[in-house]
């Protein structure tokens, strides 16, 4: 009976981690609702996620509002771009509408607009990770994650997928709200970590397998 409620029970740690998930998605949730901030929390989410709740090490808030103040300037221009090409194709998908003249032109529009919207979120679905765990300028965060993007394209479908998934299960269905968001990072992380991998430095890796190695140890 001890042993469970041990915080080094597989049972207990794992609802440890379900709660400090849990707690990372509603500050996610908080932190995104001055619009222009998306950005930063999204990036502040996943290196919590992926510090506290995979690697089992600090306080997941503490964590979560360290990496958002670090993270805030690339994080903004970074998100303001975003916003800006969401913008610019949808002005241009209006622009372009009014002017057609067949179904058949308007039905290609549709699907050229809806390509490069994809294009837009999937990039969108990288950068944040990719400047939570990459320590680079902003420009060079742009210019890998897009470069990551492209080098995993079954990948980036996958995760566009997913994204679009938990997207509308928040949207539609409030009770789940919150959970959604840690269990959609739950399945990114672990997306993402093994794509990250392939362009970590040797010494970098090294150290990642054994802070892997040392959380395995724990459960």
């Amino acid at each position: 009976m001890s042993d469970f409620f041990n915080w080094d029970n597989k049972f207990m740690t794992a609802m440890s981690k379900a709660s400090d998930a849990i707690l990372l998605g509603i500050l996610w949730i908080a932190c995104c609702l001055p619009i222009v901030t998306v950005g930063a929390s999204s990036a502040a989410f996943y290196y919590a996620y992926h510090k506290a709740v995979r690697q089992r090490r600090g306080y997941a808030w503490k964590e979560f509002f360290s990496a958002f103040k670090s993270n805030f300037k690339s994080a903004i221009i970074i998100w303001l771009i975003i916003l800006g090409l969401y913008l610019v194709t949808g002005m241009d998908c209006y622009i372009l509408y009014t002017s057609l003249e067949t179904m058949d032109h308007a039905l290609f529009l549709l699907l050229m607009i809806m390509i490069v919207i994809a294009l837009i979120t999937i990039w969108g679905i990288y950068v944040f990770p990719y400047l939570a765990r990459f320590e680079n300028t902003t420009k060079v965060i742009i210019k890998n994650s897009i470069a990551v993007m492209v080098m995993n394209k079954s990948w980036s479908l996958l995760l566009l997928v997913i994204f679009v998934a938990a997207a509308a299960l928040f949207l539609l269905v409030p009770p789940a709200a919150i959970f959604v968001p840690a269990f959609y990072m739950w399945v990114d992380n672990k997306i993402l970590e093994r794509i990250f991998r392939k362009y970590m430095r040797k010494e970098d890796l090294e150290k990642q397998i054994e802070l892997d190695r040392a959380k395995s140890g724990m459960i």
